[in-house]
């Protein structure tokens, strides 16, 4: 229950609700993680904690021992989903490509586990004067319908995951 907590705190981004885990002086120990997807969901409100310099202050003890002995774990339990690429992402893929930019598909950031649908490197001599001079790193995140929920008006909102994964890679120097 205390992944899935971090989790929707870091998706609603409201970095205040994490100082409830400021003083908390136990977290559950890595046996009582019992499923991947709840390492999936601590790994997510690791990166979360780790790219925001107001919560990297404020870990706890009790925090940074969780962090830390379930390190290896995230890791593998994140990096163990494998997505396959959409027609969608293939068709953009390939006009991008068309276009004479270089593109790689599937790339997977190191420092967080996240893969990337699409990463255009800048080095191209087609690519944009902009994109080039850019310090960011350029991905295009392909998302189709079941990255969107419907709000109670008829909107669509990008779904959290969505929403936590294009901050994360935002926040980790990808322009998207």
């Amino acid at each position: 229950a205390v992944a899935n907590l971090m989790w929707a705190l870091a998706v609603l981004d409201d970095k205040s609700l994490f100082v409830v885990f400021k003083d908390c002086e136990s977290f559950p120990a890595i046996q009582d993680l019992t499923s991947d997807e709840q390492l999936r969901q601590l790994h997510q409100a690791c990166i979360t904690i780790n790219l925001s310099t107001e919560l990297a202050s404020r870990k706890s003890a009790s925090l940074l021992a969780l962090m830390s002995d379930t390190s290896v774990a995230r890791n593998q339990a994140f990096r163990s989903v494998h997505s396959r690429p959409s027609r969608m992402q293939e068709q953009v893929a390939r006009t991008l490509s068309s276009m004479g930019l270089d593109v790689r598909e599937e790339v997977t950031d190191e420092a967080s586990g996240y893969s990337l649908d699409i990463v255009l490197d800048k080095t191209s001599p087609l690519a944009p004067a902009h994109v080039a001079k850019s310090t960011a790193r350029w991905a295009v995140e392909v998302d189709g319908p079941s990255h969107f929920v419907k709000s109670s008006d008829g909107e669509l909102h990008c779904n959290g995951g969505t929403l936590l994964k294009r901050r994360h890679l935002e926040g980790l120097g990808y322009a998207l």
